[in-house]
């Protein structure tokens, strides 16, 4: 997980590089009032702690995600690391013209406006590539494990770019774990060795109950952050671009949080705080102001 610190003054934005790959043009807005959720799918989210949204990106649309993604990671990528090696980078979405569509799009929007109230804030944005170097096997855990008695709910949405199946790296969730007392009853699990579940409930972690979230190119995860999730099977070509979204904090300790675990105002993206696109500008002011929590 990207974790972002202050290290300038308060409410001051560090300027980033915006890599450029040429001309860009921007696909036009996709607008969909229907995708705003019905009252069973908030309860089924409140209650499971994740949703599923299948074709949300139909194949012209993914194709052109995933093209503008590839070529991005290449201008990112450490010139002298090999191309088979895991690699992830931050603040992806924020610095293309394309893939920043993505973040105020009604299909995502609408829905997370609904989860966290129209005046959530943005948590950032990640590339991950799986490669051959790493671990298959991400280990249950929830994200946000030291926050568990914060009010406060967590997004996350994920955008895989290969087929994801139950035994290949889909996304595995504990349906309904994110409530805190059962969070904590679970939180053992986060010291994420292969020995843990065996240990404690006398299964191999693989055999946990659970719901594998299995993806085609296109659909879209969405899931509480507090929720318990874990992954077996990454095949080397997985890859996926994630967004995130905090409900508004309204105390110190959910900013200190927030920072811990997302960034802090100096860390925000220029284009996201100069954006000219409402919905986008919203969310960074939203940063700005509830940081400001901390000086008084």
């Amino acid at each position: 997980m990207v974790r972002g610190a202050a290290d300038g003054a308060r409410g001051a934005v560090r300027r980033r590089l915006i890599v450029v790959l040429g001309p860009v043009k921007r696909s036009p807005r996709r607008e969909c009032p229907t995708m705003k959720l019905t009252d069973a799918q908030i309860n089924y989210f409140n209650t499971f702690g994740y949703l599923l949204f299948r074709g949300l990106y139909p194949p012209d649309e993914m194709a052109r995600i995933v093209a503008e993604a590839d070529a991005l990671m290449a201008k990112l990528r450490p010139a002298n690391q090999d191309a088979s090696e895991a690699f992830g980078a931050s603040q992806v979405l924020e610095q293309h013209p394309v893939l920043s569509d993505m973040v105020d799009d009604d299909r995502v929007y609408l829905p997370v406006s609904q989860l966290l109230g129209e005046d959530f804030i943005w948590g950032g944005s990640e590339f991950n590539y799986q490669g051959s170097t790493t671990d298959p096997t991400h280990w249950w855990h929830c994200d946000r494990g030291d926050c568990l008695d914060l009010p406060v709910t967590w997004i996350k949405c994920l955008l895989y770019f290969e087929p994801t199946m139950r035994e290949n790296g889909s996304l595995r969730v504990i349906p309904g774990s994110h409530k805190t007392d059962w969070a904590k009853q679970l939180l053992p699990l986060q010291e994420q060795k292969p020995t843990t579940a065996d240990r404690l409930y006398g299964v191999p972690a693989h055999a946990l109950p659970c719901v594998a979230m299995e993806t085609q190119p296109g659909d879209l995860v969405t899931f509480n952050q507090f929720l318990f999730h874990g992954v077996f099977g990454k095949q080397a070509s997985r890859r996926y671009l994630a967004m995130k979204f905090v409900e508004r904090p309204t105390r110190a300790e959910h900013v200190r949080a927030y920072e811990r675990h997302c960034q802090s105002a100096a860390d925000l993206h220029e284009a996201f705080v100069n954006s000219s696109r409402p919905r986008i500008r919203k969310m960074a002011d939203g940063v700005i102001e509830a940081t400001k929590m901390l000086s008084q």
